[in-house]
Parts: C-alpha cells; structure tokens; sequence
C-alpha cells in the first residue's frame, strides 16, 4: 500500500500524447457516411482526448473514465 505503481510511466512511444481539438473532431467526424464507422472513430477521439486530461491532471489512474 502507498507504492507508486508506475502507470504514469511512459512505455513506448516520445510521449507525444495530444489533445484532438474540435477543428480536427469535425473532420472525422465528416469521414465517413457509415454511422457504425463514424461513432467508432469518434468513441476512439473522445478515449484518446480523456487519457490526455488524465495525463495532464497527473493522477495516473484511469478509474471509471473509460467504464463505458
């Protein structure tokens, strides 16, 4: 109990971890016409922009953001 766990340690990659910004949300958005396609590419957007805020707010711990 109390040991880091390291789940904020960078394994692979520069760490070039990114916010997706609307601008960029609107074009996948317009990506495709197949509504089964298009919520998969937003559902991956939305999961990438909330490990960011996670990232950023230095928790280190996904908890229930990614429940659903």
């Amino acid at each position: 109990m109390g040991e880091k766990d390291h789940s904020d340690k960078q394994l692979a990659g520069d760490g070039g971890l990114s916010f997706v910004p609307l601008a960029s949300i609107e074009v996948v958005r317009g990506a495709t016409d197949d509504p089964i396609v298009r919520a998969g590419l937003l559902a991956d957007v939305c999961r990438l922009n909330t490990l960011y805020m996670i990232m950023q707010a230095g928790s280190g711990h996904i908890g229930s953001s990614f429940s659903s």
